[in-house]
Formats: C-alpha cells, structure tokens, sequence
C-alpha cells in the first residue's frame, strides 16, 4: 500500500546521506549526533511509499521495545536516551536497507564501503607516520587513527565491517572477477597493516568472527578448519610476534577482564531490566577495581563495560541479552539469494 510521498530512490538516497553524514560527524559517537540520526531515519520511513515489512524488524522492534522497558524502570531514564536512539537508528535502517535497495543499491553501498575503508586505512597510514614515531611501533600504532580521531579503533571499525564485506564478496561464487578485484584486494592488504601497527585484538577477532560464519554459510566448513590450523601454527611458531600483538606488554595496565567481571556483577545484582540504558557507570563505581590494581585508565570511572554483550546485560538485564543475541542471529537465518551483495552485508553485519 502506498501511503508516503517518497519513492524508492529518494529513500535509498536518505540512507546514503545518512552513512556519509555519520562518517563526517566522527562516526555518531555524540548523542545528539545519534538522535539527529535515528530522527531522519524514521522520518524517512514514515515518508517512504513503501511500507517497511515487520516480520525481518520484529526480532529488532522486541529489542528496542525492551530497551525502552529499561530506561523506565531504571534510575535515571533520560540518560537511556542516547542508548535508545542508537538501537532504533540501527533497526529502521536495517528494516528500511532489507525492504528499499536492491540489487543496484546494494552494489552501490558494496563498492562505497571499500572505497570508504581505502580511504580510511590509508589516512590512518599518514596519521602514524606524521604524528607518531614511525621507528616504535607501539607509539606508531596509537597514533593511526586518521580521519577519525581520537582512537585507531573507530577506524578499526569501520575497516572491520569493509574488509568483511569485501572478504565474503571474494568467497561467493559470483563475486567480484578481474579488475574488479583491485578495490577490495586493495582494501584487504591495507587493512591487514592497519590491524597488525596498531594491534586491534578486537578488530580481528571480528573480522575472523565473520569469515568464519561466511564459510559456514557458504558450506566450507573444511576450508574453515584449514584455516584455524594455519593460525594456530603461526601462533606457536612466531610466539614472540603473537605476544606482542596480544598486547601483553600492556598488561601492568590492561584489566578488560576485570572490568568484565565487573560487568556480570552489575547485571547479577540487576537481573530482570538492568540497570537501565546509559548507566552502566554507576554500576561500574560499586565494582570498581582500580585501586586493587593501580590502574590508571579505569581509575575513576567508565561508561562502556568494552564488551557490547556485557553491556547490554548490565544495563537491560539477562532478558535484554537474550533479545539482542536473538535479534542478531536471526538475520543469519536468511536463505541465499544467489547475490554476492546479500552475503557481504551479512558479513559486515556480523563483524
């Protein structure tokens, strides 16, 4: 049924509009910039011709719906705000790239995306070897952060979700072919330079994460194993390199674990509803483990519990956990439509 005034394309174009103004905002990490965001995102649907299917949004819409229940029942709800407008930013344009692009769109967003993380890695190269001290690689690797600054990881993130795209795209059948090659092979080996200089565990432990579920997906489950045992080996015979890239020259004062741990005490002394959305600090300073370990990063306090699971479960409780882990996997359960596109953003998605 046609209710709106936008059609197809003029929806698609607010889409793009929408990735390239975030990227200009630093990567929407201001929660006006996120509520500006999730406004125009649901205005569009609201405008669009189109109605936007429920059925692929319902495992999103309970998510959100349960994110709301949260920041009610928690303490301080007008801090839940921020964290509300990210999660519906995140489902209208999931609801609304599923239901509006198609083929020609998501060739569009494909290609965009790798050159998009070409540009990145390679700003992120200059960035080091401007600012840092190119001959110590630690001081090298923090100051690669490019057009995203502060931190390399919003960089890392952005190439995590590209390189994962472009790795399905080269795994799937129909994927790119000849000169096509050059932008994500391009990609990939900048990216794959990025990752090792500034040591983003976390970044490759995505993108592994989504390779191997697109080998899965694919049915390569032995090209999945040869894989593994490849990494393994390289890990044994190169410990030194492994060690180093694992950051354990950090470990006087990297304490993620504890601040996990911290976590699960949050969510275990708030079970049901967490809590509530954008108060994860104040759960933090009751666990707060720096003075035992003389920390000086997490000496006061933090707002991210640095694992988006744990997050979610000190702040919405184990039913919120519970909603998001579905809501996430139940994209995995679409059936292969034979395009490399659809496979590529369910890489990156998983990434």
């Amino acid at each position: 049924m046609r209710t709106g005034i936008l059609g197809p394309q003029a929806v698609s174009l607010a889409l793009f509009a929408v990735l390239l103004l975030g990227l200009l905002a630093g990567g929407l990490r201001d929660p006006l910039d996120w509520a500006a965001a999730s406004s125009l995102l649901w205005l569009t649907a609201l405008m669009g011709q189109d109605r936007v299917p429920a059925k692929p949004l319902r495992p999103w819409l309970l998510w959100v719906a349960w994110v709301i229940i949260s920041i009610w029942a928690g303490d301080q709800p007008l801090k839940g705000l921020p964290s509300l407008s990210r999660w519906a930013s995140l489902a209208v344009f999931l609801g609304l790239a599923a239901s509006i692009w198609r083929e020609r769109e998501r060739r569009c967003w494909f290609w965009g995306l790798c050159a998009v993380g070409v540009i990145l890695a390679a700003a992120a190269f200059y960035s080091g070897w401007t600012f840092g001290s190119w001959g110590n690689r630690a001081e090298r690797g923090e100051t690669m952060y490019g057009l995203l600054p502060p931190y390399y990881n919003y960089t890392v993130f952005v190439l995590c979700g590209a390189c994962a795209a472009a790795a399905a795209a080269l795994i799937h059948r129909d994927g790119p072919k000849g000169p096509s090659l050059l932008l994500p092979g391009l990609l990939l080996v900048l990216s794959a330079l990025v990752f090792y200089y500034t040591r983003a565990r976390g970044g490759c432990q995505a993108l592994a994460g989504a390779v191997a579920s697109m080998l899965w997906r694919a049915g390569h489950g032995r090209k999945l194993l040869y894989g593994i045992a490849v990494l393994g080996l390289a890990a044994v015979l190169f410990k030194g390199q492994s060690s180093w890239l694992m950051k354990l020259d950090k470990g006087a004062v990297f304490k993620r674990p504890q601040l996990w741990r911290a976590a699960i005490q949050v969510a275990a002394e708030h079970p049901v509803t967490g809590i509530g959305p954008g108060n994860f600090e104040q759960g933090f300073l009751l666990h707060n483990f720096a003075s035992r370990y003389r920390v000086t990063n997490y000496q006061f306090s933090t707002a991210f519990a640095h694992s988006e699971p744990l997050q979610a479960a000190a702040e919405t409780g184990w039913p919120g956990l519970a909603l998001l882990a579905a809501a996430i996997f139940a994209w995995f359960r679409l059936p292969r439509n034979g395009s490399f596109t659809q496979e590529a953003a369910l890489a990156a998605f998983a990434a």
